[in-house]
This record gives C-alpha cells, sequence and structure tokens, in this order.
C-alpha cells in the first residue's frame, strides 16, 4: 500500500477503479420542447347574443358562440410574441458590448432563447 494516495497496491493504475472512471463526454441531439401555459384574464367582446329575462329582471348575455381567439388576439400577445417583443427590444436598447457582463447576461439569454418557438395548439375558453 502506497502511503502517498492510500490506495491499494497497484489499485491507482487500475483503469477499472471508480476513481480512475472519465466523465463521459457530452453529446447534443435535437429535442422538441412542449410546454403548455395558460392565463385567465379579460376579455372584452361584442360577439354576443343579450336577451332580457323577465324572470330575474336583467339582462342575460348569451356567449356560447362568441369567438375568444379572436378577441383575445386582438387585445393580447400569445407567448411567442410575447418572446420576440422581448428580445427585440432588449436587442434594440442593450448594448451588445454590455452583453458580456455577468450582470447582463440574463438579458442576452432572452435575446439568443427567444426566437423559434411556436404557438401548437390553442384553446380558448370562457370561464
Amino acid at each position: 500500500m502506497s502511503y502517498r494516495d492510500y490506495y491499494p497496491a497497484g489499485a491507482a493504475d487500475d483503469p477499472s477503479a471508480p476513481y480512475n472512471q472519465r466523465d463521459p463526454e457530452p453529446i447534443t441531439r435535437e429535442v422538441e420542447a412542449t410546454f403548455t401555459v395558460s392565463k385567465r384574464l379579460d376579455v372584452e367582446t361584442t360577439d354576443y347574443e343579450a336577451e332580457y329575462d323577465d324572470e330575474i329582471r336583467a339582462m342575460c348575455y348569451d356567449t356560447m358562440a362568441t369567438d375568444w381567439q379572436s378577441a383575445y388576439h386582438e387585445v393580447y400577445y400569445d407567448p411567442c410574441q410575447l418572446l420576440a417583443l422581448a428580445a427585440k427590444l432588449l436587442s434594440e436598447y442593450v448594448d451588445p458590448k454590455l452583453l458580456k457582463h455577468s450582470d447582463i447576461m440574463p438579458y442576452k439569454a432572452v435575446i439568443d432563447e427567444a426566437g423559434g418557438w411556436e404557438v401548437v395548439d390553442e384553446q380558448f375558453e370562457e370561464v
């Protein structure tokens, strides 16, 4: 036994010993990342049928045929549009020379990672 490294005799040069194993080399593969996000918010519409209900003495609004997707997109950005807008604004207002500094790195990540996203499915329902 060697007193210098405390390995059993001959073990320091054994390639199968756990302490002589190397971490595997990283590999790169294309991966599709799918995220489901949702948000509740107020959406205005004029796409409804109104009828006065004598029994409850109030107007009732039927929104069963309302196109909530169109109403949403008239006012709001979808998540992909927001990412693209954030990257565009950061690119315009942050000096590229500053993007190398560690305190600015999160902004560079937004710029770099904002592109390439697509909306695969949209669902809108009244709650």
